[in-house]
């Protein structure tokens, strides 16, 4: 039987809806999840937003993690720069933005894939090279040429991607467990596909990561 909205009163038709508003208010506040051949995934919903923020929080954490080693690597960058310590310390400060900024920007499991990490690492040392250069015009002579310090350059961003790499396995993990934990609630066919291509998803991360 079709229906032809068109020939309802428009006052009849917002009564309509009001009451079909009201009816799925009181049946969620009952939990009850079918009516006839209408199935309710409420409980799925909020089991699929709550997994969601944990592993929102789960990346938030591994920003966190690599923030505090960016401020590491900067204690290491002052220490190795042998001219006067307010220029040290200045491009110390300047050589930590590009870390800072990828760390932000927070596609991982983009750049550090195979075809994609050489680009990574140049792109990176390319941002380094230019506020190095900024730096060294301001110091009247005080730092070295870049040519004098690219390997050890070379090695800050080296050490910062072998450290992103063990933080983004350790994160994949912790987004795993996150899922199997979850998984194990979640009644609705769709939902259980969608967290098992998240799950493909960060088993893949790993094994490239870990090679």
């Amino acid at each position: 039987m079709n229906i032809d909205l068109s020939t309802i009163p428009y006052l009849n038709l917002i009564t309509i809806v009001v009451f079909a508003v009201i009816v799925l208010v009181i049946i969620r506040r009952l939990g009850i999840k079918s009516i006839g051949p209408i199935k309710l995934e409420y409980e799925d919903q909020d089991s699929m937003a709550s997994l969601n923020r944990k592993n929102d929080q789960a990346d938030s954490n591994l920003q966190d993690r690599m923030r505090d080693y960016v401020d590491e690597l900067g204690e290491t960058m002052e220490a190795c720069i042998e001219c006067d310590p307010l220029i040290a310390y200045a491009l110390s400060s300047s050589l930590r933005f590009p870390f800072y900024k990828t760390v932000n920007n927070n596609h991982f499991t983009t750049v550090l894939m195979p075809e994609n990490i050489a680009a990574y690492k140049e792109r990176l040392l390319i941002q380094l090279q230019n506020r190095y250069h900024k730096v060294e015009k301001l110091s009247n002579g005080e730092l070295p040429p870049f040519s004098d310090k690219k390997e050890i350059i070379i090695s800050w961003v080296e050490k910062f991607i072998s450290f992103l790499k063990g933080e983004v396995i350790v994160t994949c993990k912790e987004k795993l467990k996150n899922n199997e934990r979850y998984k194990k609630s979640i009644k609705s066919t769709r939902w259980n596909d969608i967290i098992s291509e998240n799950e493909e998803k960060n088993k893949n991360y790993i094994k490239e990561l870990e090679e």
